[in-house]
């Protein structure tokens, strides 16, 4: 009898060697293994067990974690094969840094080591480490010994709580069992196909399709998981272009099937006759969704077959038999409620549908319900804990923690497991109605979670399938029951908040008679979940009484401080317009009872909840119509307003210490303090990678900053500031841009005198100037080295804080200029008769309006917590800025000579808003790197407009701009990809706003006026580019250029004027140059520059174009990839890193060094890094 698996390897090696064993079809590298025969795998097993040897011993354990591939088989056989005991782990994903459920089993289990492949991140938490690559390269074979049956074959975690991690001890006897169980109940066969995307690391991938069909000497094909859920039809694929016969997978991948694949016309599915269904609770809808949606493609309903098991079963319990249907009891509810199983009455609405899950399998299994308060079993019509027993079932867990329990029984048992899951034997099957843990009892009945988050699904196509969880909380009083679940990014918390909540709470009173006390919707992904993808509730309450749920990922809950919200607003329309503004621009600065007022009210504490979680923030929604508000009477106070909560208290909520809150926290919401945000320098303008401060780590562990920033708003009042530096280790290793909170009273701190700025003269403006201060690494907001997800963060809120900015003064500029033309005469009637200024009022209506609904649509998306493209907020920032510019101009020509007089505010509103056209990025550079992000095939931007906000038309629009915009020579590129990147930007943005009016729901139908007036404005655009294309070209040409500039030299000496002019930065997008010129320049300076520009033909589109066509020519595809997508994602490794480097120092004559792909890890920040070095 065949009992050990290496042993069964050995066999069919001799008996079968060229049967195709294992086939991968998405490999990530071409150096994986791709496909092994039986031969072929089992001669690998024994080289790495061979190499194995000189590390670990009989009885040792080692940890696995490496990716779902054939070389993950091999290590977890190769460990077997010398008598050692596997463990196979889940490698952290990248949002988990810690790795916190790693540790601790890896602590629990504590391996001898751990083998891994060169895609592990965290090997700073193993005690040692072998790579798979190098055992791989042994050249002797493992001579192979008898291993006993009840030796530990390896050691299965489950996916339960971290605090407790339970190793399951499987032994080759319990596989063996649970093999024939599994072979009798489906009757595999060494001919049976079988189709896997499951995970290596968890139980049903790794027994029910890996094990399994080795001890049958089946054939597997595979897909990674990460495949199957970037494009679920690849599952598919395999079962029609390989005839498989069998496939397992939890219930949400046939869900998932049904809602994400719509062309599946080309599949045959006639082959697969057994579909498992297990892991997690089976739907009788899934089951119905999935059979009638493939029903054409030769797929049949009672191909499904729901199954049961557990890890500590090994992995399977039950199933139907081939010969029985699908057998559904319609039960009523209320009896359920108290545990007794009745069939649902005649006209009853109050029911719930449950799925049997089969028989038992296997001379010695046998599946019980037990009833513990009376200490019996129960009969066929009483819920109460499933028992299961049989040689499959584990001894115990690791470190000799019993498995088996002691129940009185009349009859024998082998290896009793109690499961934990609730439900009932009916005519031999097995049905589940619940997790005894889970339960809520409530008055005495028994609310089952899965029930209420099942009505709560059918209220809205909003909330995601199985993205819910119910619980129950101890209140004073009783029980309360909450429910968590996930949104799709459509959701608008703002619009559809309390409409959903209204929805569930009628829908699960009316079908469930239970009432929830709280919903909090959070966005798709979040909700907690086990390693094997069940709904990990208990965790999700954890979460919810440390009150996770009301930090940023928080987004809607029936507290929404509306009251609050109201409050503002309403002082804002009463008491802010009588603050003497002008007073503010005339003294440079604004007034303290402003300051003290604009406090109180809560303006400077809007975008962070206080340190003991009282007095929540605000949307962030609220607080951009605030400032938008703020902003139509004073943008002064409204960018002090907006700096102050977008650039220092929101990035020390999100990234903050607990000790930093506790110190900062409350102090700045009050507006007691202020804090100042340090980026600028006069070298490098706000380009984060070029700035020249420094901070310098010790051996005692003690930074050493210095540096100079210049430009800094309200400085002279801050008592704390965010400042950021090149960060070194104490060998001088590199560390990357870290951010440093550091209070302003530090020795080395200094500041300069006030900066005369022309416009938003109530902000004090100076530079801040470190020398040498020293602070440890408390001092570090964030991590060390990750500066850049600090800056990110604030700039995405700068720049739409800006655009709602010039939003808020374009809409005051309209009303003036209404109510000025309106009253003013001229020759021939009223002013607003005039059609110049009519058609004026028109364009800043149909602009304003436009403006508003995109940026609301914007700042509805990031309260879902769904990130917006950076291009799109660059975009609108960038012609929000020039329309309200236009706007004020306008304003002032239309007032004529009054324009002029500071009395009436327009001069100060000219001052201030010019400001915006260059803060947070100039808009001829945003508009540029807009343009440059558009040219790809599938702009990431034009995908999040059309998925998020239906914004259809725009990509085929913007195909035909391209068209017209990017046809030139290739000798022209170099010289005019700027100009053309730039004015496909400043276009699309016209598109974009067209959309947007078009989508607005304003009373006044000019929508093809408004449309004729957007085609006008692009059409400029474009003959305005084909003016300057033709200019361009004569710019290149020196002879030109060094006429006009002799042609001027009848001008005075500009040097000789006595202007201090100082502290100028460069304007720094990508590689935008400056010419710096001193008494000691002339013509020949401009000469070299020029032929300089003329010659380099290397920028950032053509650098990005090159790294495009290695990758293409590296990987064989020809597909597009995502320029903002990690090297990691299209399938790079570091060896690839290192090759990509040697090939572009052989290309450019430039070397740099391969780590720089994981420090600059997407095509677009590689690109944009290596022109500024080149």
């Amino acid at each position: 009898m065949k009992k050990n698996i290496i042993n069964t390897l050995f066999e069919h090696s001799q008996n079968q060697p060229d049967k195709i064993a294992f086939c991968y079809h998405d490999v990530l590298d071409e150096r994986n293994i791709s496909s092994v025969t039986y031969n072929e795998l089992y001669n690998l097993v024994t080289k790495v067990g061979y190499k194995l040897k000189e590390y670990v011993t009989y009885g040792d354990r080692v940890s696995l974690t490496l990716a779902n591939s054939i070389e993950y088989i091999i290590a977890f056989l190769g460990v077997q094969s010398i008598g050692a005991i596997p463990v196979s782990l889940t490698a952290p994903t990248k949002q988990d840094k810690k790795a916190e459920r790693l540790k601790v089993v890896l602590n629990n289990c504590n391996p001898i080591t751990s083998i891994v492949d060169k895609s592990f991140t965290h090997k700073d938490i193993l005690n040692s480490y072998i790579n798979i690559e190098d055992l791989l390269l042994s050249d002797k074979y493992l001579n192979i010994s008898e291993i006993s049956i009840n030796e530990t074959a390896f050691l299965q975690y489950t996916s339960g709580s971290t605090s407790d991690p339970k190793g399951v001890v499987i032994t080759h006897k319990n596989l063996y069992s649970n093999h024939l169980q599994i072979k009798e109940s489906f009757q595999t066969t060494s001919n049976t196909i079988y189709g896997t995307w499951l995970p290596i690391f968890h139980d049903m991938g790794l027994i029910g399709k890996i094990l399994h069909p080795i001890f049958d000497g089946s054939t597997v094909h595979a897909i990674r998981p990460e495949s199957f859920l970037r494009n679920p039809k690849q599952w598919l694929n395999i079962i029609s272009k390989y005839k498989v016969e069998l496939s397992a997978a939890p219930n949400f991948a046939y869900d998932y099937c049904v809602d994400r694949i719509n062309d599946h016309d080309d599949l045959d599915l006639s082959s697969w006759k057994s579909a498992l269904n297990g892991s997690e609770p089976v739907s009788l809808k899934t089951i119905e969704r999935f059979s009638e949606k493939f029903s054409k493609n030769g797929f049949k309903y009672e191909n499904f077959y729901p199954v049961y098991g557990l890890a500590e079963a090994t992995l399977f319990v039950t199933s139907r038999t081939s010969k029985n249907n699908i057998n559904i009891l319609d039960l009523d509810l209320e009896a359920l409620k108290n545990s007794n199983v009745i069939e649902k009455k005649p006209n009853s609405s109050f029911s719930k549908k449950v799925v049997a899950l089969g028989v038992d399998w296997g001379k010695n299994s046998k599946t019980i319900i037990w009833n513990d308060e009376e200490n019996r079993c129960c009969n066929e019509s009483e819920v109460g804990e499933i028992i299961v027993s049989g040689d499959n079932c584990s001894p115990r867990y690791f470190n000799n923690k019993e498995v088996a329990s002691t129940l009185k029984l009349e009859i024998e048992l082998i290896n009793p497991i109690r499961t934990g899951d609730l439900g009932f034997i009916r005519n031999n099957e097995l049905y589940i109605t619940g997790r005894k843990k889970e339960v809520i009892i409530l008055r005495g009945k028994n609310i089952y979670p899965e029930d209420i988050e099942g009505v709560a699904q059918t209220v809205s196509n909003k909330l995601i399938r199985h993205g819910g969880a119910a619980f129950a909380i101890e209140t004073q009083n009783e029980q309360e029951i909450i429910l968590i679940h996930e949104v799709f990014k459509d959701f608008n918390p703002n619009e559809d908040g309390e409409v959903l909540t209204k929805l569930i709470k009628e829908n699960v009173a009316q079908n469930l008679r239970v009432n929830i006390e709280n919903i909090i919707f959070i966005p798709k992904g979040k909700l907690p979940k086990t390693t094997s993808g069940k709904i990990a509730r208990n965790k999700t309450k954890e979460r919810f009484l440390n009150e996770f749920y009301t930090s940023d990922k928080y987004l809607y809950c029936l507290n929404n401080n509306q009251d609050k919200i109201n409050e503002m607003s309403l002082w804002i329309d009463e008491e802010f317009t009588k603050f003497d503004f002008k007073l503010f621009d005339e003294r440079r600065c604004i007034t303290p009872n402003l300051v003290l007022a604009l406090g109180n009210k809560g303006f400077f504490g809007m975008t962070a909840s206080d340190y003991q979680q009282k007095n929540k923030k605000i949307s962030i929604f609220h607080t951009m119509n605030f400032i938008r508000k703020i902003s139509s009477i004073d943008l002064t106070c409204a960018a002090l307003i907006g700096i102050h909560n977008g650039l220092v208290l929101s990035p020390l909520e999100k990234f903050g210490s607990d000790l930093q809150k506790k110190q900062w926290l409350d102090f700045l919401r009050s507006g007691r303090i202020f804090g100042s945000f340090a980026l600028t320098e006069s070298s490098s303008g706000s380009n984060p990678r070029s700035i020249k401060s420094k901070a310098y780590l010790n051996e005692n562990n003690i930074w050493s900053i210095s540096g100079e920033k210049i430009w800094i708003g309200s400085a002279g009042w801050s008592e704390v500031t965010l400042f950021f530096a090149q960060s070194y280790d104490s060998f001088n290793n590199y560390l990357g841009v870290t951010a440093f909170l550091l209070p302003t009273n530090l020795k080395g701190f200094g500041q300069s005198d006030e900066t005369l700025t022309m416009g938003m003269r109530g902000i004090i403006q100076n530079s801040i100037i470190l020398n040498d201060v020293k602070v440890d690494s408390s001092y570090i907001l964030g991590e060390i080295g990750r500066g850049f997800d600090v800056i990110e963060s604030t700039i995405n809120f700068g720049r739409l804080g800006v655009a709602y900015m010039a939003l808020g003064s374009m809409q005051r500029s309209l009303k003036l200029i209404a109510d000025y033309t309106q009253k003013r005469e001229i020759v021939g009637g009223l002013l607003i008769d005039h059609p110049l200024v009519s058609s004026k009022i028109f364009e800043i209506s149909i602009y304003t309006q436009s403006i508003k609904y995109i940026v609301d649509k914007i700042a509805n998306t990031l309260d879902s917590s769904i990130s917006v493209p950076n291009e799109l907020l660059s975009l609108i920032k960038a012609i929000a800025s020039e329309l309200c510019w236009n706007s004020i101009d306008s304003l002032l020509q239309i007032f004529g000579g009054r324009g002029y007089d500071e009395a009436n505010s327009i001069p100060q509103m000219l001052r201030d808003a010019r400001l915006l056209r260059i803060f947070e990025g100039s808009s001829e550079a945003l508009f540029e790197f807009v343009g440059q992000c558009l040219i790809d095939e599938q702009p990431k931007v034009i995908t999040f407009l059309r998925d998020n906000y239906g914004f259809d038309s725009l990509e085929e629009n913007l195909k035909n701009i391209k068209n017209e915009i990017l046809q030139f020579g290739e000798s022209e590129k170099s010289s005019l990809v700027r100009l053309s990147n730039y004015t496909l930007g400043l276009s699309f943005s016209y598109l974009l706003l067209q959309e947007s009016y078009n989508k607005t729901n304003n009373s006044h139908d000019l929508k093809n006026e408004a449309a004729e007036w957007f085609k006008y404005s692009k059409d400029t655009i474009l003959r305005d580019f084909f003016v300057k294309k033709r200019q361009n070209k004569h710019f290149m040409n020196f002879e030109i250029i060094e006429g006009i500039c002799h042609e001027n030299n009848d001008l005075p000496n500009w040097t000789t004027i006595k202007t201090k002019i100082k502290n100028y930065p460069n304007i720094d997008f990508n590689d935008v140059e400056i010419i710096k010129m001193d008494e000691k320049e002339n013509i020949d300076n401009i000469k070299v520059f020029i032929k300089e520009k003329s010659d380099n033909k290397v920028d950032t589109y053509h650098i990005r174009k090159w790294i495009l066509n290695w990758i293409k020519k590296r990987k064989n595809n020809s597909i597009n990839i995502d320029c903002d997508k990690s090297f990691f994602e299209v399938g790079l490794d570091s060896l690839d890193a290192a090759e990509l480097a040697y090939s572009f120092e052989d290309e450019y004559k430039v070397k740099i060094d391969p780590t720089v792909l994981w420090e600059f890890p997407t095509i677009n920040k590689l690109s944009n890094y290596l022109v500024n070095k080149m």
